[in-house]
C-alpha cells in the first residue's frame, strides 16, 4: 500500500510541476500573433522561412526578413 501511495505522489509532483510547461508554444504563438498584429486567418497561412524561422508568406520566393531565396 505505500508503494502505490509513493507513486501516486510522484505521478501527482510530475503532473504539478510540468503543467505550466505544457502549453508553452500556444503562449508563444499568442505572443507572435499580438506582436505582429497578424489575425487568426492570417496567422495560420503563413510558413516558416528555412533559413531565418521568421513566418512569411506560403507563396513568397524570398523571404522579406534575411532576403535568401526560398522554393515555392
Amino acid at each position: 500500500m505505500d508503494i502505490l501511495a509513493g507513486v501516486l505522489i510522484v505521478v501527482a509532483m510530475i503532473f504539478v510541476f510540468t503543467r505550466p510547461f505544457r502549453n508553452r508554444s500556444d503562449r508563444e504563438e499568442q505572443i507572435y500573433r499580438r506582436l505582429t498584429g497578424l489575425d487568426e486567418g492570417e496567422f495560420e497561412r503563413r510558413r516558416p522561412c528555412p533559413h531565418c524561422a521568421e513566418l512569411i508568406l506560403p507563396d513568397a520566393r524570398v523571404c522579406h526578413y534575411c532576403g535568401k531565396e526560398i522554393d515555392p
